[in-house]
Formats: C-alpha cells, sequence, structure tokens
C-alpha cells in the first residue's frame, strides 16, 4: 500500500543498482520491471501505483550478467515512461519532487519505458515544453530498452497518482508550487472549456460532446484540446 503521508525513507541512495524494464513483448502496465539493488532485492520505493493499492509494475527478475550495460555517475529513478499525454503528467511525473534534494548530486533522471518503442525518449522530445515548464530544464533524461547497472542511484517514492492519490504528498506539492509554469505568462480566454471530443471515441468521451461545445463557445467558452 502506497501512503503519502508517510515520509520515513521516501528518498534511498542504492549502490550498483540495477534498473529492469519491461521486455520487448510485454504490453502495457502490471508487468515485471524497476530497480533491484545489487543483490536482486526489490527496491520498494520503484513500485509505481495507480491507486495507493493498486501497483503499476510487478518485482522483475535479476537479469543475466552479459545482458546488464554500465552506466556511470549518480542519477535519479523516475519512474515509468507514459506515452498518453495525460498519464505521463500524472504518472510519469510523480518522482520530480526530489529533484529539489537530489538535482545538484545526479547526472540525470533514468524512466523505465510502460512499453518497448522504437525510441523509447520519443515521449520526452513530444513533451519537452511541458517537462521544462514541470521545473526539469536541463536535466538529462535516459530511458534504456535494456537492463543497465548504474553506480549510484537515488530512488524516490511515488508522490502524485490517479484516484486516491491526485492529492500529492506534502513535497510533491510543494516542488510544483514552487517550479510548475513560473515561467509561463498567462494567455488565451478567460473561460475554457477542457474537452475530449478529439480523442478517439474509446477514450471516455462525452456523449454529445460537440453540441455541448456549440452551446459553451455561444457563451464566450475557448474550446481546448490539452493533447494538442
Amino acid at each position: 500500500m502506497l501512503d503519502l503521508n508517510d515520509e520515513s525513507d521516501d528518498l534511498v541512495l542504492i549502490e550498483d543498482a540495477i534498473i529492469v524494464p519491461p521486455t520487448p513483448k510485454g504490453m502495457g502496465k502490471w508487468q515485471p520491471s524497476g530497480v533491484l539493488d545489487s543483490k536482486g532485492d526489490f527496491v520498494a520505493n520503484s513500485i509505481s501505483w495507480s491507486s495507493s493499492t493498486l501497483p503499476v509494475n510487478s518485482e522483475p527478475k535479476m537479469p543475466p550478467t552479459e545482458a546488464i550495460r554500465d552506466m556511470a555517475g549518480t542519477h535519479m529513478f523516475a519512474g515509468i515512461s507514459y506515452g498518453h499525454f495525460g498519464h505521463f503528467i500524472t504518472e510519469s511525473m510523480t518522482r520530480i519532487w526530489a529533484l529539489d534534494q537530489v538535482r545538484d548530486k545526479i547526472d540525470g533522471l533514468v524512466f523505465t519505458p510502460k512499453n518497448q518503442m522504437k525510441d523509447n525518449l520519443r515521449p520526452f522530445e513530444v513533451y519537452r515544453e511541458l517537462i521544462d515548464n514541470f521545473g526539469l530544464a536541463g536535466v538529462p533524461i535516459a530511458c534504456p530498452a535494456e537492463p543497465v547497472r548504474v553506480e549510484r542511484l537515488y530512488v524516490p517514492k511515488q508522490g502524485f497518482g490517479l484516484g486516491d492519490l491526485a492529492g500529492g504528498s506534502r513535497k510533491f506539492v510543494d516542488f510544483i508550487n514552487r517550479h510548475a509554469g513560473v515561467d509561463v505568462t498567462p494567455a488565451g480566454g478567460e473561460r475554457i472549456y477542457i474537452s475530449r471530443s478529439q480523442l478517439p471515441a474509446d477514450r471516455g468521451g462525452i456523449l454529445g460532446e460537440a453540441k455541448l461545445e456549440g452551446y459553451l463557445a455561444a457563451e464566450g467558452y475557448a474550446i481546448f484540446h490539452p493533447q494538442k
């Protein structure tokens, strides 16, 4: 179970940590991935959660030595990288709170992909402006396709999420208040409707949303599609 109010051991430093991404044949959530210590024990802080009681990843097996690539230096484990913009915000950015404690001590962030892609760094290119506005500007990011042994790895506990995790931990909320959007100049309409009408039909849209948008536009609302 994940308790966002429990700050004990919410940031641990692991020597010779093994980061294990999902296999190329793995699909979606609920598959083995995360961080093992040098003895092969699963690091609890590397568990990602969909809710306080529902873990996303499960304990991976220790990879064979010949399959592990060495990564020198000190890094921070940042969790699972999602390609979908909404899940990227709510599930890939959940450990960034720890940057306030380790930013000057690390060489970069290391994610594991939700699914292996042709280019695992593609989401970070697409969402670069968003990432920078979250307070990560200038922080190098890696998302390896193969297991890596990291010389020194900070592993923070997840501080935010979906469902009953949406309130965020104290440290996550403080980080967001300090960093998110501080260099963004407000622009656009005062009245905004956030729409799902341009998402695929199976992505949880609202029945008759196009009609609703027409009514709202007539009342002066700007129709905003965040995935664009």
